[in-house]
């Protein structure tokens, strides 16, 4: 008895008994449809074959694409991360620069405003005095402080 073609596999084939075994035909032609079965589960296990092939390539494709993707999105943040800490010092720099102006401009303002003050006051002290001094002469008295 040899194998037959079944729905998931080979049953067994029944050969027609002769003296001597077998019939020669009939053992011929199952060997030949089982030659023919084997050549196509063959020919369909190679397609299968290449197509596992084909994924396995397309995998470790995919995954050295998504290596170089997150290797660049990687570097990008390195980069921006740089830039951001350049911008950063950059910004502090010219921050106490402007606190340095501002501190400076704040200090000979204040210097300008107190010697403004003194001069008005001096001037303004001045000019009083004297008018008072007039005031008092055009009374008949007489004005204590002149300057001479």
């Amino acid at each position: 008895m040899l194998l037959g073609d079944g729905e998931r596999g080979f049953v067994m084939t029944e050969f027609t008994k002769v003296r001597k075994g077998y019939r020669p035909e009939e053992v011929e032609q199952e060997l030949s449809r089982l030659k023919q079965k084997i050549a196509e589960q063959e020919e369909e296990l190679a397609v299968y074959n290449k197509r596992e092939e084909e994924l396995h390539r397309n995998e470790i494709e995919a995954q050295m694409k998504a290596d170089l993707i997150i290797e660049e999105a990687q570097r990008k943040a390195d980069e921006i991360q740089k830039n951001a800490r350049e911008e950063l010092k950059e910004i502090r720099q010219e921050a106490l620069r402007m606190r340095d102006l501002m501190e400076a401009f704040q200090n000979e303002y204040n210097q300008l405003l107190r010697q403004y003050l003194l001069k008005i006051r001096t001037d303004e002290f001045s000019a009083l005095m004297d008018r008072l001094g007039c005031l008092i002469e055009k009374t008949g008295g007489e004005y204590p402080y002149k300057e001479e």
